[in-house]
């Protein structure tokens, strides 16, 4: 994959965007609500983009991000919707099962319960999913993990709630 698209536009997405886009979806895929995302160029596509815009720009999960890039979800679909989340009061918020108790963190992850947790999964002494408190501004906290296969090459990672890596390996 390019660093850069044809105009010279670098993949690096300066903080501050990268922070708008967050809080204007929402701090989730505007379509499932899915707290792992990606940044999606909306109009125009990344190839064709001269700058990274937070009005042109929003959060999706790789699968919803995937369905995009395949055409099964049209860019005019993807703009309302992220309209349609940045106006809406009620929208579904990700990470709806966490329990956030001032600085004490309860993660709840079907019948097991993390109290002050913030290494969910460790192996030989390595995070592999760890959890940490929200950022200012944030009522939630960010997930971050590396993922390898059994020969130890990286499958994929989860940066505060940003995923890379290939789009055919998924969660």
């Amino acid at each position: 994959m390019s660093k850069t698209n044809k105009h010279g536009l670098s993949r690096y997405i300066p903080a501050d965007i990268e922070r708008d886009v967050r809080v204007r979806s929402k701090f989730g895929c505007v379509f499932c609500r899915s707290a792992i995302y990606q940044y999606e160029h909306i109009v125009p596509e990344f190839n064709d983009a001269t700058e990274h815009s937070s009005e042109h720009m929003c959060l999706l999960c790789g699968r919803c991000h995937d369905k995009v890039t395949k055409g099964q979800i049209s860019k005019d679909s993807v703009r309302r919707q992220y309209e349609k989340v940045q106006t809406d009061a009620n929208i579904k918020r990700p990470f709806d099962d966490l329990v956030l108790d001032s600085q004490s963190l309860t993660v709840v992850l079907g019948s097991s319960i993390f109290h002050g947790a913030r290494t969910l999964i460790e192996i030989d002494g390595d995070a592999v999913l760890a959890i940490e408190p929200p950022e200012d501004g944030m009522s939630f906290p960010t997930i971050s993990g590396e993922f390898s296969d059994e020969n130890g090459e990286e499958l994929f990672r989860i940066e505060r709630n940003v995923w890379s890596g290939p789009p055919d390996v998924g969660i």
